[in-house]
């Protein structure tokens, strides 16, 4: 008597329909129709204004301290087009550079800035890094030494402009 279910010959047949159809299936679920298309990116402009050695970048206390004796190396704004702005300031310090560092990161933190010292990045020749944070405000301070006991400090802050 032959039975249809021991036929070897239809079960092949049934492995490769399953395989079809779960391939066919396959296909169609990693290729949804309806997906949406990627976004297409605006070129980046970026505009700087250079400002005077007196000028407070914007974003920055108005009461943004400076050691006596301290010079104004770089002082701008850079501004691109999707609402970012970046201040930096860049003077000397007479300061080792953590001192200078633990001096401006305790400026800030009374300026409501959270963070500080980073560790990981505070290894290249002497180079002292911290990161603070206030809102969606992001500052960096590097503080570089620049020979005798002295350092230059740069002041970066990132913040979405309005």
């Amino acid at each position: 008597m032959n039975n249809i279910w021991t036929n070897k010959k239809v079960w092949i047949l049934i492995a490769v329909l399953l395989l079809i159809i779960g391939g066919a299936l396959y296909l169609y679920l990693m290729n949804p129709k309806d997906s949406e298309p990627a976004p297409q990116l605006k070129p980046l402009e970026v505009t700087t204004k250079e400002l005077g050695n007196t000028q407070i970048p914007a974003g920055f206390p108005k009461n943004l301290p400076s050691e006596t004796g301290s010079k104004t190396i770089q002082n701008y704004e850079s501004r691109t087009n999707d609402n970012r702005l970046q201040s930096t300031k860049k003077i000397t310090s007479q300061k080792p550079p953590r001192e200078a560092l633990d001096f401006y990161v305790d400026f800030f933190k009374g300026e409501a800035y959270i963070g500080g010292y980073q560790e990981t990045a505070s290894v290249k020749d002497g180079q002292q890094v911290a990161q603070m944070q206030r809102g969606e405000d992001l500052l960096m301070i590097v503080a570089s030494p620049s020979g005798a006991g002295a350092s230059v400090v740069e002041l970066t802050l990132i913040q979405k402009s309005e």
